[in-house]
């Protein structure tokens, strides 16, 4: 080799090392998303949201790609830090206006589907972006509602260690009595951490502790939720299937679950063989198989009482466009299992016209009697068990209600709590899911304070809060939360 070549070697690799730490130096100079707020009086310099539509919401790197356009958005906008304020995931859905030519683009859809038929979804995030004050390292700090991951944090207690020169905060999970499960194996024969298909609701409950979720959507069916991938469907008090996926909670809902030690943590083994995540080339080894893919990615076992089949899903190299499949879920099912079709009826406009008149109550400043309220909306759909103390109640597919030691605390209306669900569109009196925010101004209290996605209402009886969002050029409605204090 000649003393020109190696130069240009040297040059060609001290220039793609350069480039490395250039690449790396300007990402870490982008503000940070801080963990906690500051225990002192920060500035807002401004609000965003951005959004992307994707068929993999969960994605990290669709994660990280909004996460740093936000933060770039922050420098830009000279801000010292961003705080995430919340995170929206929702179907990508078809909606038109209601009248007009439909061959009109502004009347065309406003959210679609490709042609592919995959479904999609928008995932949206909010931000603040500040500028830092001075902090008083001798006051506790309050987690803000997403970490720097783009995570939402539940059900956690921070532990505060004070030192001279800073502070330190711990985040540490409210701990609650449960059975210790020691058995990690998934399997036809022993069935799921040693509870087997044909098992008693009362002996899955004894087996595994109190549920994180209970629902009763289907006529003469019980499913029983632990954390966010583990669930249980009975009928005629017989299990009769289990799998990692909720098909009846919208995945904003499936957010809000707590999530629980070992049953989130992806330990499970198929046969003590296959783990999460593995490749399936490398799962038909272990399980020494030659079964192919069926059209929905799965791997089908069938026994002669049950099936177990595995989920996979795809990743696509971007270079050479070939599919790699990593396996991520189960589904262990009695073969006589037949999923009901039909669900249970819900009263939605009678259970709106009750929130209405609660609505005018307190608006009156009228005494509200709160157990006549829950008598007079029913028995509700099921419920998301918040901690030892608080339960949200889910009564039909737009209202939740969160009672903290058997008192309500809190009402939802929202857009969608069940997948697939019958929704009546929410109302509160005049004011309906898909009004615009200038209409429903006249249907507020003067005191009414308009802010960057929300209207807030502050009274001494209650707190009114209009979450809006754009369509179409026009601000519309589409969440209420109603405090009671």
């Amino acid at each position: 080799m000649s003393y020109s070549s190696f130069n240009k070697i040297i040059l060609t690799s001290f220039l793609v090392l350069f480039s490395f730490f250039s690449l790396a130096q300007a990402k870490s100079e982008l503000p940070p998303i801080l963990d906690y707020y500051p225990n002192c009086s920060y500035e807002v310099i401004d609000k965003t949201k951005i959004k992307i539509i994707t068929e993999t919401p969960l994605s990290i790197k669709i994660v990280d790609k909004l996460l740093e356009k936000i933060q770039i958005r922050a420098k830009n906008a000279d801000a010292d830090a961003v705080i995430l304020t919340a995170k929206k995931v929702k179907k990508y859905k078809n909606i038109r206006k209601g009248s007009g030519n439909s061959n009109n683009s502004n009347n065309s859809a406003v959210f679609s589907r490709k042609a592919s038929g995959e479904t999609k979804y928008l995932v949206r995030y909010h931000a603040e972006l500040i500028n830092l004050c001075e902090e008083n390292s001798d006051e506790k700090r309050k987690r803000t509602p997403l970490n720097h991951q783009g995570l939402r944090i539940i059900d956690t207690k921070s532990k505060v260690i004070s030192t001279i020169s800073h502070t330190i905060t711990i985040a540490s999970k409210v701990v609650t009595k449960r059975p210790t499960i020691n058995n990690d194996e998934v399997s036809l024969k022993h069935g799921v951490y040693g509870v087997k298909i044909g098992s008693s609701y009362q002996h899955v409950i004894d087996m595994l502790g109190k549920p994180s979720v209970k629902l009763k959507v289907m006529v003469n069916e019980v499913v029983l939720g632990y954390g966010r991938r583990h669930w249980f469907y009975f009928q005629s008090d017989k299990l009769v299937n289990i799998q990692n996926n909720s098909a009846y909670l919208s995945q904003d809902m499936i957010n809000k679950v707590p999530t629980l030690d070992f049953f989130d943590d992806f330990l499970w083994q198929i046969n003590q063989k296959v783990v999460y995540k593995m490749l399936l080339s490398d799962v038909k080894s272990a399980l020494n198989i030659t079964t192919n893919l069926n059209n929905q990615d799965q791997l089908v076992l069938k026994g002669d009482a049950n099936t177990l089949t595995l989920n996979f899903i795809f990743n696509r190299d971007q270079r050479s466009l070939e599919k790699s499949y990593e396996l991520i879920g189960f589904t262990l099912k009695a073969n006589n299992y037949k999923q009901n079709k039909q669900r249970i009826a819900v009263r939605s406009k009678a259970q709106f016209k009750v929130i209405e008149h609660l609505y005018s109550q307190l608006r009156n400043n009228q005494e509200v009697q709160k157990d006549k309220l829950l008598e007079q909306l029913g028995e509700p759909l099921g419920f998301i068990s918040l901690s030892r103390y608080s339960d949200l109640n889910i009564y039909n597919n737009n209202l939740l209600i969160l009672v903290k030691r058997e008192e309500i605390s809190k009402l939802y209306l929202i857009e969608d709590a069940l997948a697939n669900g019958q929704s009546h569109r929410w109302s509160l009196g005049k004011i309906i899911q898909g009004i615009s925010v200038k209409k429903s101004q006249k249907y507020l209290d003067k005191e009414a304070i308009f802010l960057f996605d929300k209207v807030e209402v502050n009274a001494d009886n209650y707190a009114l809060s209009l979450m809006f969002d754009e369509l179409n050029g026009e601000d519309i409605v589409y969440e209420a939360q109603i405090d009671i204090y």
